[in-house]
């Protein structure tokens, strides 16, 4: 079961790092959903603000935007954006602190899977899923 865990965490890992530049800045194109929620998110944080578009985390190998966060939030479903519009700003600093160790977490995962040389073949993501 142990090992099983483990492909798959790696299987995802593989997943999110399939065809991603490590020193790309995500920046996000106005009139987009996430444009308009990281705006409106900048009311209240005005790091948010994709318009300036600030680096948030720095690490090694890697940086996280303002507007890679803010995507990050609009893909995933766990987190209801009307929600986060709603949260005071110390409960949507929180999330979002929360949200940026996420991504930190799946980037060092990442890059640990990297510099392993592990691969992980489509086919054994397929029977990892099934």
């Amino acid at each position: 079961m142990k090992r099983l865990l483990a492909v798959f965490i790696l299987g995802f890992a593989f997943i999110l790092g399939c065809g991603s530049d490590a020193s790309k800045v995500v920046k996000l194109v106005p009139d987009t959903p996430e444009y308009e929620l990281a705006k409106s998110l900048s009311e209240k944080l005005s790091i948010l603000d994709p318009d300036s578009n600030k680096i948030i985390v720095t690490g090694k190998k890697f940086k996280i935007s303002a507007g890679e966060l803010v995507e990050a939030i609009q893909s995933d479903p766990r987190i209801p954006a009307d929600r986060l519009q709603q949260m005071d700003a110390a409960r949507l600093g929180g999330m979002i602190k929360r949200i940026a160790q996420d991504l930190v977490e799946k980037k060092l995962l990442l890059a640990e899977v990297n510099r392993l040389g592990i691969k992980i073949q489509d086919a054994q993501v397929d029977s990892i899923l099934e």
